[in-house]
């Protein structure tokens, strides 16, 4: 999640958008009230998953891609669509 993801979350605090949980490989280094998986943890069903690790998108989105149906979105797309 770092810090990309950190002001993904605060952005959206204030919209529609509801965050139902959040991806880390380790968990136990965030500090956030939002409920964390980890990447090879199930993952409940959601409209998208948002990559905020821009640099590891292909990689992470493989890796998710094989346990989940939904969009797997690059933080760079978001951004450019705004």
């Amino acid at each position: 999640m770092k810090e990309l993801g950190e002001r993904l979350v605060d952005e959206l605090k204030e919209s529609d958008v509801t965050i139902k949980y959040v991806i880390d490989k380790n968990p136990d280094k965030l500090r956030t009230k939002l409920h964390v998986l980890r990447p090879d943890d199930k993952l409940e069903e959601v409209d998208a998953i948002i990559v905020t690790a821009i640099h590891y998108f292909d990689e992470i989105e493989n890796e998710l891609s094989i346990k989940t149906n939904c969009h797997i979105i690059s933080l760079e797309d978001v951004i450019y669509e705004i």
